[in-house]
């Protein structure tokens, strides 16, 4: 049986981009009267609007409008139909995304209610290409966790979620000595890292961080590996799933910032070193004379 999301009617451009597979709602204005005034017989359309989506394509890399693919669906009063949505990224023209729909038309034939099927790409936010990167070998665990997480499922998010970072200790870490390397740490901070990488345990390991992160590496001024060992040293004895899915989305979330804040501090360092060292061999040079010139 679909879960039931809300009475209150939304348009089929929201249901698309916000609701879960698995889920059916009420839609406004869900068909429009598209025959001739003189018909006898009313004929309606589903009323299919562009939505926007984020596209990963190297060309858009953001949010951008998707237009629907293909030809103008007919749908009729009091009537159930079992069908696909295909959109495409309207900048790119590349990216593509595929919606299964059981739609039900109300007997106004303007109303109605839709319930998702399932969706390619998975439903949720994106989830960019340096968490991806710095998680590696155990992508497919957080992609299970992700799945978790769209479908209400806490303690199986959590549990993923908490797995996938235990597994990246050593990952998180070396990217962390490396990116206080790049932005000039104290030495005594690198050198603890360093140590901790020996702990057998994540959990063990987190708890003797004592040294404080470079500013732009924290989070609403919180050291995020510590913020991740106090989410996941809890555990799920006594929790409800509802409150283990709240923790999962929050386990998810500080794990793509702190990826793009490391990222950010890599990249960033090393084009800056790019560019000191052009400028020192250009300072090299030896000056024209005015007889070179």
């Amino acid at each position: 049986m679909p879960i039931p999301l809300s009475a209150t009617p939304i348009s089929l451009k929201q249901f698309l981009e916000s609701v879960p597979p698995g889920v059916e709602q009420r839609i406004a204005q869900l068909a429009l009267e598209t025959g001739s005034v003189l018909s006898a017989k009313k004929q309606y359309s589903l009323n299919i609007e562009d939505i926007s989506l984020h596209c990963d394509n190297e060309a858009c890399g953001g949010l951008r409008n998707f237009r629907y693919s293909d030809s103008t669906i007919d749908v009729q009063a009091r009537s159930r139909r079992y069908l696909f949505l295909r959109f495409t990224c309207a900048n790119c023209q590349k990216t593509g995304k595929l919606y299964a729909l059981s739609i039900q038309i109300s007997d106004i034939a303007t109303d109605g209610f839709v319930e998702k099927l399932g969706e390619r790409p998975q439903f949720g936010d994106r989830l960019p290409s340096r968490l991806m990167e710095m998680i590696g070998p155990d992508r497919d665990l957080f992609l299970k966790g992700r799945r978790c997480e769209s479908q209400g499922l806490g303690v199986g998010a959590f549990s993923y979620y908490r797995r996938v970072v235990e597994a990246q200790k050593d990952r998180i870490l070396d990217r962390l000595i490396s990116a206080l390397e790049r932005l000039n740490a104290d030495e005594s901070a690198i050198a603890e890292i360093r140590d901790i990488k020996l702990q057998p345990q994540f959990s063990q390991a987190i708890s003797e961080i004592k040294s404080a992160l470079p500013d732009r590496l924290l989070i609403n001024g919180q050291n995020p590996y510590l913020v991740l060992h106090g989410a996941l040293s809890a555990g799920l004895h006594n929790e409800t799933d509802e409150n283990c899915l709240e923790v999962a989305q929050a386990v998810r979330r500080v794990l793509i910032e702190f990826s793009e804040r490391l990222s950010l501090a890599l990249k960033d360092q090393a084009e800056l070193d790019k560019s000191v060292e052009l400028l020192t061999l250009r300072g090299r040079r030896p000056a024209l004379s005015k007889k070179d010139s």
